[in-house]
């Protein structure tokens, strides 16, 4: 009963301030191509960031930790500012007939850049450092797919209940990490020139940075849903 109340209190606060989200272009559920564009035009008012509903600017936005251990790895990750988003290009969207989730596909530029701390293995390598890091490129795939459903409250809005996420980078990652090995750089340069070769067998390892992205994106997109009602960016099919 109280978290029903909190969505019926929640609803009443967006649609007050519905207006400030008119740059949205209604579409019918199924037209690819309408919606593709209305994702478009309105990026640039989402990287900006809509207050009256919430919804805060997200380039840069920061991200206070991140862990991404990964197996006899142990990588934490701090203070992290996530830079690029402002640049992602929207290839493709798609809501199928039965209205049960959303699917788009963005190629970013990303820089994150923060504080990290580690040891253990990386490519069979004992290594342990602390200190700054950067984590760049200048063109990644990210593809999530966002479970919805329906809620009412006199209207009816999209709600997200969960998300999936696919991550691949298209162009080379590049690390930088300060104070590997307690500053040893007779350790440290061939290391990183090693990590320079592999960053594809690396990818793997920034799939927690991304989720945590993607969780940021998807709580932003779900406010402007949850302060739209249905009738005023669906049109009839």
């Amino acid at each position: 009963m109280i978290k029903k109340l909190i969505l019926c209190a929640a609803l009443f606060i967006l649609d007050a301030n519905a207006g400030a989200i008119d740059f949205i272009k209604p579409c019918a559920w199924n037209d690819k191509a309408c919606i593709l564009d209305s994702s478009k035009l309105a990026l640039p008012y989402f990287v900006k960031g809509i207050p009256e509903i919430g919804v805060s600017p997200v380039d840069p936005f920061t991200i206070d930790e991140v862990n991404a251990d990964n197996g006899e790895l142990k990588l934490l990750f701090k203070n992290i500012k996530v830079e690029g988003i402002s640049k992602c290009e929207i290839s493709e969207i798609e809501r199928p007939t039965d209205k049960t989730h959303l699917r788009f596909v963005l190629h970013c530029p990303i820089v994150i850049t923060g504080k990290y701390k580690s040891g253990g293995k990386i490519l069979l390598v004992d290594v342990e450092g602390e200190g700054d890091t950067e984590i760049k490129t200048d063109k990644a795939r990210i593809e999530v797919d966002i479970k919805i459903t329906i809620v009412k409250d006199g209207k009816s809005y999209y709600k997200f209940t969960s998300f999936d996420y696919k991550y691949e980078p298209i162009e080379k990652l590049h690390f930088k990490l300060d104070n590997l090995f307690n500053g040893d750089k007779a350790r440290a340069e061939p290391f990183l020139k090693l990590l320079d070769q592999s960053w594809k067998e690396l990818a793997q390892l920034g799939n927690p940075l991304i989720k945590a992205i993607v969780m940021k994106e998807a709580s932003n997109i779900e406010k402007i849903f949850l302060a739209m009602p249905i009738e005023e960016i669906e049109l009839p099919a």
